[in-house]
């Protein structure tokens, strides 16, 4: 839908898809979107919101890919340890292989689980991790990558068509049905390193500075043409009538309270219940839940996402989970948050989207500001104060478990 022809193959798939209009996501960074994503649950029921979090006691055990594998599924996750990776993460019995470790096969970890097990083992294999990457590092026997610089700056092409080669081998090769998350990466920033120049064309992909635009519609263009890649695969190995292929975002650029894509691709092109445009708020946390429900599997109790293929779908407030509002020194340029503590701990705002407004709680200042979804397509008739707002928030704080009794102090004049 942009201005720009950046997705000509989306564009033709989305006539045989069901397209979700105004879809939003329920996690501000990548590593909360995608376990809501995941396990179709509020970020405020997981508790994971950055990367120092990790699901915790049964909640470990809560999640689609592990519902798949116990249908026989082999399941896989393809991204980036930096960003997302599903062991940190804690999830157990979810996935075979994520990016590039295989479940049960480390022979160090094993062992290590036998006498620590939970949390506790994650920690161990981080630290051995780290020590054997600086050691590396100091006798010349590899490169050590830097986390924050390649998420600050992605000062060099990720490796997303490698990924993608793992995807073809393993639909190629699996004897069991396969469920995959590929995480795609080039559209990320604040670089791009696409392969081909059209919007860009003329400038140097090396002299670039922090989100060109030009250069980042160049960067949807090729995931565009990787989507048509895996597509054409499918066609031409007779999979598209047994495979479902669901294109979203994790979040939404820059972190605003925007819509974000959501577009999934059922094998009966052909049915009107999967096809066609939903017009009304959904959020990331219908995806596990819709996916279940075309597979006739029941959606278990935990997960508190609607599938997109109930005709009784209601849509409601849309919560998002974000970390603390950071500050940068100017002179060292290093970036602090405010200390971690209760009752909100690692959250530092929630946002609640009703139609076309949004509303945003600092749970740290106990200030709220608001605003439109911009742009949004649908006409809107609900409208919703402040006040309003922040009793959803509230509400949906408290059923997670957490005491509100400082938002008294929050203004919402």
């Amino acid at each position: 839908g942009g201005k720009k022809d950046t997705t000509p193959f989306l564009r033709q798939l989305a006539d045989e898809s069901l397209v979700a209009e105004n879809d939003f996501s329920n996690g501000q960074g990548t590593i909360a979107s995608i376990t809501s994503l995941l396990t179709g649950r509020a970020v405020t029921d997981t508790r994971v919101l950055n990367v120092t979090d990790m699901l915790q006691g049964e909640d470990a055990y809560r999640h689609l890919p592990g519902i798949l594998a116990d249908h026989g599924y082999y399941t896989a996750q393809f991204s980036n340890a930096t960003y997302a990776d599903a062991y940190k993460t804690n999830f157990l019995y979810a996935f075979d292989e994520a990016n590039g470790r295989y479940a049960g096969q480390d022979p160090l970890e094993k062992t290590i689980s036998t006498f620590y097990p939970g949390t506790t083992r994650i920690f161990i294999m981080e630290v051995i991790e780290r020590i054997s990457d600086r050691l590396g590092h100091i006798f010349f026997a590899s490169d050590m990558a830097n986390p924050y610089q390649q998420v600050t700056e992605a000062p060099q092409k990720f490796a997303d068509a490698e990924k993608l080669d793992h995807v073809f081998d393993l639909l190629t090769n699996s004897r069991q049905p396969v469920f995959i998350h590929l995480h795609w990466l080039g559209t990320h920033g604040p670089k791009y390193f696409p392969d081909t120049q059209v919007f860009s064309a003329g400038m140097d992909l090396d002299e670039q500075g922090a989100y060109s635009r030009p250069i980042y519609l160049d960067a949807i263009l090729e995931f565009d043409q990787a989507v048509k890649s895996m597509y054409q695969y499918l066609a031409e190995n007779d999979r598209l009538d047994n495979t479902l292929v669901v294109i979203t975002s994790d979040h939404s650029q820059m972190w605003t309270n925007s819509r974000i894509p959501l577009l999934i691709r059922f094998p009966d092109a052909q049915n009107a219940q999967t096809t066609g445009m939903i017009r009304q708020n959904v959020q990331s946390l219908d995806i596990a839940p819709t996916i279940l429900d075309y597979l006739g599997y029941a959606q278990p109790v935990w997960m508190t996402g609607q599938s997109l293929l109930d005709e009784s779908y209601t849509s409601g407030p849309i919560f998002t989970a974000k970390i603390p509002k950071s500050q940068k020194n100017k002179l060292t340029g290093k970036v602090t948050y405010p200390e971690s503590k209760p009752p909100f701990y690692q959250f530092g705002r929630i946002s609640v989207v009703v139609c076309d407004q949004w509303f945003e709680l600092d749970l740290n200042l106990l200030q709220m500001t608001e605003g439109k979804v911009s742009p949004y397509p649908e006409t809107c008739t609900q409208d919703i104060t402040k006040a309003r707002a922040l009793e959803l928030i509230k509400a949906q704080l408290e059923s997670y478990g957490f005491d509100t009794t400082t938002l008294k102090q929050v203004d919402t004049r």
